[in-house]
C-alpha cells in the first residue's frame, strides 16, 4: 500500500492515457527517497522551477489502497494548500459525475508535508495528495502486503485520480463503436401473434453494450441493456396490422 497502490495507479493512467490524444502535457511521475524527506520530488520540483516550467497541477496518490469497513471504502481524504482548493473542487465534481463508477465521497483534510506533493508547494505549485480515509495499520511494516489491501477501494481510488487527471488534461477518448448487431428470428407470421428474435454485437474493447430495436411499425424497444459483449439478447414484439415490415437494431 506504501506506495505500490500510488505507483501503480501512475503506471495504469499512463498505460490508460496513452491509447488517447490530450490537449496538454502530461507526465507521469514516481520518485524515490520519499521516506527519506521527500529527496525526489524535491530535486523535480526545484529543477522544474529553475527552468521555469509550467506546472498547472500536481495529483499525488500516496497509500490509496486500505480500507476495512464499507465507510472506509467509500470515503477519500485529500490534503491541499489555499493555493490548491481548486483541485479538490475539480475533483470533487469528478467524483460527483462518475460516482456510480468508484462511489467515493471527498473528504477535504487541511494541509500535509507528509508525502511528495509537499515539495511542489514549496516551489508554487498547485499540488494535491489523495489519501486514504483510515491509515493502513501494517504501513512502514513487513504486513504491508498485498493481503492487507482491499483492491476494489485500490481500484476506486485509482479511477477518481485518472478521471481527474483526464479531465484536466482534456484528453480525447477514442472508441471504436460496436460491431453491427446480426438479427435472427422468423421472417413471416400472423399479425397479433408475438415472435422472439435475437440479436448480437461485440465491442472492440470488451465493454458492455446496449441495444436499440425498431421494429418498423413505428414502435421501438428503447434501448435495454446493458449486456456484456458477444452475448446473445433476445427481444419480443407482436404486430397488430398486416404488412411487411423491416426490423432494425443499433448497438
Amino acid at each position: 500500500d506504501d506506495d505500490g497502490s500510488g505507483t501503480a495507479a501512475v503506471l495504469i493512467a499512463a498505460d490508460l492515457l496513452s491509447r488517447n490524444a490530450v490537449n496538454h502535457t502530461v507526465r507521469f511521475v514516481a520518485f524515490s527517497g520519499e521516506e527519506q524527506g521527500l529527496l525526489g520530488s524535491h530535486e523535480y520540483a526545484r529543477e522544474a522551477s529553475q527552468n521555469g516550467d509550467n506546472i498547472v497541477g500536481v495529483l499525488n496518490g500516496d497509500m490509496i489502497g486500505f480500507a476495512i469497513t464499507s465507510y472506509d471504502g467509500s470515503h477519500i481524504k485529500i490534503y491541499e494548500n489555499s493555493a490548491s482548493h481548486w483541485i479538490t473542487v475539480f475533483t470533487d465534481n469528478i467524483s460527483e459525475l462518475y460516482y456510480e463508477y468508484m462511489g467515493l465521497d471527498i473528504i477535504p483534510s487541511g494541509s500535509s508535508s507528509g508525502s511528495d506533493h509537499y515539495s511542489f508547494w514549496q516551489y508554487g505549485y498547485d499540488a494535491i495528495f489523495y489519501h486514504e480515509y483510515n491509515l493502513n495499520d501494517y504501513y512502514h511494516s513487513p504486513e504491508d502486503t498485498i493481503e492487507h489491501m482491499n483492491i476494489s477501494y485500490a481500484t476506486n481510488c485509482s479511477r477518481l485520480m485518472i478521471a481527474t487527471l483526464a479531465e484536466l488534461a482534456q484528453a480525447v477518448i477514442h472508441r471504436e463503436p460496436p460491431k453491427k448487431p446480426t438479427t435472427s428470428g422468423p421472417s413471416s407470421g400472423i399479425e397479433g401473434e408475438e415472435y422472439e428474435y435475437t440479436f448480437k454485437s461485440t465491442d472492440p474493447e470488451g465493454e458492455e453494450i446496449y441495444y436499440y430495436i425498431e421494429w418498423g411499425d413505428e414502435t421501438t424497444s428503447g434501448w435495454i441493456g446493458p449486456y456484456n459483449s458477444g452475448e446473445e439478447v433476445n427481444a419480443t414484439h407482436t404486430w397488430t396490422v398486416k404488412g411487411k415490415y423491416e426490423i432494425r437494431a443499433q448497438a
